[in-house]
């Protein structure tokens, strides 16, 4: 059912939605978007196409349009071959060229027939930032579990044991941030016999 065509108005001030029959109260333009809305499968688009997935807000071709806009105006670093990358708005991490490397192999020996294989090119990858650990403090740990005159002490003997545990034993751990890596240094990592051929 097309958006234009889903709502009806009823005796009532205010729209019902055509298909579910859900009574929207009002003769105003929110009563009436809100029952078109309500069963509607095909919506317009600001762009003038049509948007097919109720749970976006735009078009397939305006989602590709501002995603890429939104790629290209992301700052560019060269990769080092060392810091850890993820796949843009993914949960896909890479330490090294060879993670790369084999996701896009993986990635390929899982297609059906007449699907599209993926290349580098098509990967949208982003640098990562290393996370560091939540330092301890006894004093905001323990703040509502001591009596008040002991909330000001001084515990950072202790704050400084208890960190500096944290620290030598907290995991290497990355998060991505929105720092496009730029294609020529993911080849020149992922496929260094290229370079030197070229």
């Amino acid at each position: 059912m097309k958006y234009e065509d889903g709502a009806e108005l009823v005796t009532q001030p205010g729209y019902q939605c055509k298909k579910c029959r859900r009574f929207f109260l009002g003769e105003n333009e929110g009563s009436l978007h809100i029952a078109r809305w309500c069963c509607a499968t095909d919506l317009p688009c600001e762009c003038g196409g049509r948007i097919t997935k109720k749970s976006y807000a735009y078009c397939d071709a305006c989602i590709k349009r501002r995603t890429n806009e939104r790629w290209n105006a992301m700052p560019e670093t060269e990769w080092d071959g060392e810091t850890a990358l993820a796949i843009w708005d993914d949960e896909q991490y890479f330490f090294d060229a060879s993670d790369i490397l084999d996701y896009i192999e993986d990635f390929n020996c899982q297609l059906e027939d007449g699907e599209k294989e993926i290349a580098l090119d098509d990967l949208r990858i982003v640098a990562c930032k290393p996370v560091l650990p939540s330092l301890f403090s006894f004093a905001d740990y323990f703040h509502d579990d001591m009596a008040d005159e002991y909330r000001d002490d001084d515990y950072s003997d202790i704050d400084d044991r208890i960190n500096a545990i944290i620290k030598e034993r907290f995991p290497t751990t990355w998060e991505p941030v929105n720092v496009r890596v730029s294609l020529a240094s993911l080849h020149r990592w992922c496929y260094p016999n290229q370079q030197q051929a070229a």
